[in-house]
């Protein structure tokens, strides 16, 4: 018996769009005679039963609540030290520095903004100009930890955001574009 699991489906990511449109349409034609289908967020349970997928079940990405309650109780502002982001700047983190989650967009509305300083995270394959950091897991939810608020608004469809997800766990105020799994946590 067949488990399937489903993340997201994102036409801009098509590599080959004719090929691969035909791909997922025969895959959603299949996942029917499957047992069950997987998926991380309310939004996807219901675009696969649209499909005439019975049997879904939503799975949310797992956190290790040790890590998060680490780095919420880590000094604020020894975090900002670290990340050479001074008391009077408004650090608005942006996300990941890669195609179509937004940052560019956000980017481009703080650009001149007096006093605020975007923040980045992740391999930056969109050559973002900003304060950008990829580093390890735990620097990165220190990072998260030195920002003031956090904004997400991807073009595309997430399955569901976890740099969204983790700012939120850490307490971070967020605006959110409720796009796709983004919409459940928003």
């Amino acid at each position: 018996r067949t488990v399937f699991v489903l993340h997201h489906y994102e036409p801009l990511q098509h590599d080959s769009a004719p090929v691969e449109a035909l791909l997922w349409e025969r895959l959603f034609g299949m996942l029917p005679q499957c047992a069950a289908v997987v998926c991380v967020a309310p939004y996807w349970a219901d675009f696969l039963r649209a499909r005439g997928v019975r049997d879904v079940r939503v799975i949310h990405n797992a956190f290790d609540m040790t890590e998060i309650d680490r780095a919420r109780a880590a000094d604020r502002a020894a975090c900002r030290a670290e990340f050479g982001l001074p008391p009077d700047t408004l650090a608005v983190y942006g996300g990941k520095a890669v195609h179509w989650k937004g940052a560019d967009e956000v980017a481009g509305a703080l650009a001149g903004v007096p006093g605020v300083r975007l923040v980045t995270s992740g391999s930056n394959t969109i050559g973002l100009d900003s304060a950008h950091y990829d580093v390890a897991r735990a620097r990165y939810l220190r990072l998260l930890r030195a920002c003031d608020v956090g904004v997400f608004a991807p073009r595309m469809r997430e399955g569901w955001s976890r740099c969204a997800a983790e700012a939120l766990l850490l307490g971070l105020p967020c605006l959110i574009r409720p796009v796709a799994g983004l919409g459940d946590l928003a």
